[in-house]
């Protein structure tokens, strides 16, 4: 009887040894299985974060070269625009000496004013080339009479200009040619110069600043920039410093002698 006792002991103990043994090796694999899954899981967020990064980066360099194309472009156009103006130019200077040397050859050591205006005036021919040709050849012309119609010529556009009882800002000028020297223009020798900004137009009004995005007109000490005169267009480029960067579209001439430059301030103030 002991003996059967024990045999079916040691029969019904056998199966509950197996059953926690299996239970154990399932608790394992189920704990290596969810260890598996949350290093999948913290693979897959840092393949997202990698997958962000790139497009990220996709955009932005999409981005640079986009504006990259754009200044290319406008680049291009600018420098077409100034090989242009360059034959303008040419054209322009070319017939201003033909006119100077025939007249030169009328006089003794001084050229008369009218003359000089007349170059200036009507073909748009700058006095200070006049001026250095006429040195190159020992020779000088009427700076005076010159003077005094430049003043007349002044004296005549602001009466047309109230003649006309035109309201518009541009009767700015005249104020603000007895305020400030004749703009020097230094083109003929350098395409790049630095100067002093003396006054800021913005709004219809003089300012101390402007800011980004501000269309405004700007007159300095000294400029490279051309005006327009005599057939060809004023010069474009640009206006910059630590602090801000100005677009120039366009230089123009007031009074005569008063360079102004328009453009867009793009960046700081």
């Amino acid at each position: 009887m002991k003996f059967s006792i024990t045999i079916l002991f040691l029969l019904l103990s056998v199966p509950q040894i197996y059953a926690q043994s299996d239970e154990r090796d399932y608790n394992e694999e189920l704990r290596y299985q969810n260890k598996a899954i949350n290093a999948l899981k913290t693979e897959i967020s840092q393949l997202r974060l990698k997958i962000k990064t790139a497009e990220s980066r996709e955009r932005s360099a999409t981005t640079r070269i986009s504006s990259l194309d754009e200044e290319i472009s406008l680049t291009a156009k600018l420098i077409q625009s100034l090989k242009n103006e360059e034959e303008k130019f040419s054209s322009l200077l070319e017939r201003g000496i033909k006119i100077l040397n025939s007249e030169i050859e009328k006089i003794d050591k001084v050229l008369p004013g009218d003359v000089a205006f007349k170059l200036y005036e009507t073909y748009g021919f700058p006095i200070d080339l006049t001026e250095d040709i006429l040195k190159s050849k020992s020779l000088k012309f009427d700076r005076e009479r010159f003077g005094t119609l430049m003043r007349e010529s002044v004296e005549l556009a602001r009466k047309n200009w109230k003649g006309s009882g035109d309201k518009s800002v541009e009767g700015k000028w005249f104020k603000i040619r007895e305020e400030l020297e004749a703009t020097e223009f230094l083109g003929y020798e350098l395409d790049k110069a630095e100067g002093v900004i003396l006054k800021i137009f913005k709004d219809s009004n003089f300012v101390n600043e402007a800011n980004e995005g501000d269309e405004v007109q700007i007159i300095t000490s000294q400029t490279p920039f051309y005006a327009e005169s005599g057939g060809q267009v004023g010069d474009q480029g640009f206006m910059k410093n630590s602090d801000c960067e100005i677009k120039i579209n366009d230089t123009q001439k007031k009074m005569g002698d008063l360079f102004i430059h328009y453009g867009k301030v793009i960046k700081g103030k």
